[in-house]
This record gives structure tokens, sequence and C-alpha cells, in this order.
């Protein structure tokens, strides 16, 4: 049951992990070079998630 204790505070911190790795991965495809707005969406959308899963697990 430990698993499901910290689900909600681990998620999202792979989450965003994926995200920003996924951004890495395709700055260099020029078919997403043109999507700028796209990149910072999901690089804030990655930091939000990992800073809320240590707020999470900081809260306890």
């Amino acid at each position: 049951m430990t698993f499901n204790h910290n689900f909600y505070k681990t998620f999202p911190f792979w989450c965003g992990l994926v995200i920003l790795s996924n951004l890495l991965l395709m700055s260099d495809c020029p078919v997403f070079g043109a999507f700028w707005w796209y990149h910072v969406i999901c690089t804030l959308i990655g930091f939000i998630m990992i800073l809320y899963s240590f707020v999470a697990s900081s809260s306890e």
C-alpha cells in the first residue's frame, strides 16, 4: 500500500522528467524547431510537476 500512498507524490515527478527529456530529444528535430511556444509550455508544465512533487513530499 506504500505505492498508493506515495503515488501522488512520485507520479508528477516522473511525468515532469519524461516531458523535459522529450523536449531535449525533440530540440534537434527541425519540425519542432518552429514550435518554440510548445517547448515553453511543456517546460513549464514539467517544472511545475517536479516542484509539486517536492512540495507534496516535504509537506508531511
